[in-house]
């Protein structure tokens, strides 16, 4: 059994069986120390602590309103009510959120605040796996022309565009770039993805073109008053407050300039990692290359895209071979 980092008094003491609980806990507490474990032992990234933290605290609610205050009083029947209670909302995060609940009643079994894990027996429904919607060339190529060449503010925004399709970043690994990560003579970036994976990754010239651009116009500007240059912030696309730019600047951009262009169907900034995938692959790039530029820790996963190349190529196929929709 691994101690925990917690003062004397907080850690449990065990009785020396699993059938009793060592000491009653708040459901409030149990969570922060909960929390406190995954950043400090787990080395889970940002954005898995942030979802894990809004599903645990969705669930305290829900729990506390059927008058349940400390962790040993929650029962597989407790359990069973939260996943009724998010039934209808999409299945990937279903799983997510039992796959947080989860961890967390794991932990309160290993730290003595129940006897019984309260999520034993739990399924949620399996995984439909939808295809990926990437867009056309034709489309891809509409949205990074939607932009004023002579605005600053577009000529960030063509940079964060046309670097999400010359790289197939994660928009969580995108909106943590820093200036230091690129190499724009090689024509390289580094990049942190999940589980604090580094990798190396390509940067096409359009891309590295519309960087140096904004870093000429956009990203130094001149200081009131003055002809001097501002210095280069820190990161590559910083927000007002000189940390990076959020992820929910880049998803209301997204959209904005879907509109601009003229696509009608939803688009987001996951999109052009889909995009980037899929072009590679109909235009012949390697699978293992592209597993390893997008980050996939599994073959399998990659493969995905495999789908989408086929059924484009029937598409492409039934609508252009002369008897393909002709029956004997």
């Amino acid at each position: 059994m691994r101690t925990r980092n917690y003062p004397a008094e907080d850690r449990p003491t065990f009785r020396g069986s699993t059938d009793s609980v060592s000491q009653r806990i708040s459901i409030a507490d149990a969570l922060n120390r909960f929390f406190a474990y995954l950043q400090l032992e787990c080395g889970l990234s940002k954005a898995t602590l942030a979802a894990y933290e809004v599903d645990l605290r969705q669930f305290a609610e829900i729990i506390h309103s059927k008058g349940h205050d400390t962790v040993e009083t929650i029962g597989v029947e407790d359990a069973r009510s939260y996943l009724l209670a998010i039934s209808d909302i999409a299945s990937a995060s279903r799983i997510r959120k039992l796959s947080a609940l989860r961890r967390f009643a794991r932990f309160c079994l290993q730290e003595g605040y129940i006897a019984v894990q309260f999520t034993d027996g739990l399924e949620a429904s399996r995984r439909t796996q939808s295809l990926p919607q990437p867009l056309s060339e034709a489309q891809t190529n509409r949205f990074l022309t939607t932009f004023n060449p002579q605005c600053a503010r577009d000529l960030r925004d063509r940079a964060i565009f046309e670097l999400l399709y010359s790289s197939g970043l994660r928009v969580s690994e995108l909106v943590n770039l820093r200036w230091r990560d690129l190499d724009l003579e090689s024509g390289f970036l580094r990049c942190i993805g999940k589980g604090d994976k580094e990798r190396v990754v390509p940067i096409g010239r359009a891309a590295i073109a519309a960087i140096r651009r904004y870093l000429e116009i956009g990203a130094r500007r001149p200081a009131a008053g003055g002809r001097n240059y501002r210095r280069l912030p820190e990161y590559l696309f910083p927000g007002r407050r000189g940390g990076p730019i959020t992820r929910q600047q880049i998803w209301r951009l997204t959209r904005i300039y879907a509109r601009r262009a003229g696509i009608t169907r939803r688009v987001t900034p996951h999109t052009f990692r889909h995009t980037f995938a899929t072009h590679l692959l109909n235009r012949g790039a390697d699978l293992r290359a592209i597993q390893e530029m997008l980050g996939h820790s599994s073959i399998a996963t990659t493969q995905v895209y495999t789908h989408v190349a086929l059924d484009r190529l029937k598409e492409m196929y039934c609508r252009t071979h002369p008897r393909a929709q002709q029956s004997s």
